[in-house]
C-alpha cells in the first residue's frame, strides 16, 4: 500500500513512517519543517 504522511520530519510522523516501511509499505512523506528535524526524512 502506498502512504502519504504529513509531519513526517517530526517525532510521531518518523515513527510512523518508520514502522509503515517495516510492515513493508511505501511511503512518501511530507513537512514544511517549521520544527521537524530534516535529517529524519
Amino acid at each position: 500500500m502506498k502512504v502519504f504522511v504529513t509531519g513526517a520530519a517530526g517525532f510521531i510522523g518518523t515513527h510512523l513512517a518508520n514502522e509503515l516501511i517495516a510492515q513493508g509499505h511505501t511511503v512518501v512523506g511530507f513537512d514544511n519543517l517549521s520544527t521537524g528535524n530534516p535529517e529524519s526524512l
